[in-house]
């Protein structure tokens, strides 16, 4: 993996492990990389108090998509509060971080747990 998407992948999990540890959830949420090489969040808002994750994803996707395609930025990422079932075992909190850029879409997937006060979060493996 190169050191842009690690970068990107290292934001995200990070604003994950933030939204979890204040709140417990999290909506979908993104990060993209500028040309500079910055690191930048991005989200959607839709005015509402408890909006469509499926609809805030389409949004995110969509714009994602668009800049890298307009050369706005390089990358981009997306976080997705998910649950995951490894084979024969009981489903668990995770996270799908979908990756994007010019002709790369790649989803990489991490579990969650909360021991004690804090949230944890782990690279998944079947």
């Amino acid at each position: 993996m190169d050191t842009a998407l690690k970068k990107i992948i290292e934001n995200i999990l990070a604003q994950a492990k933030y939204f979890l540890n204040n709140t417990g959830e999290f909506y979908p949420f993104g990060s993209i990389l500028t040309y500079e090489g910055e690191i930048r969040p991005v989200g959607a808002y839709t005015g509402e108090e408890f909006p469509n994750s499926q609809e805030l994803l389409n949004f995110l996707e969509n714009a994602i998509k668009d800049g890298i395609k307009n050369h706005h930025y390089m990358r981009g990422g997306i976080a997705i509060d998910v649950f995951l079932t490894p084979h024969g075992k009981e489903r668990v909190n995770g996270i799908e971080i979908r990756l994007y850029e010019k002709d790369l879409f790649e989803k990489r997937y991490y579990t969650y747990e909360k021991k004690a006060e804090n949230y944890f979060i782990y690279e998944f493996s079947e």
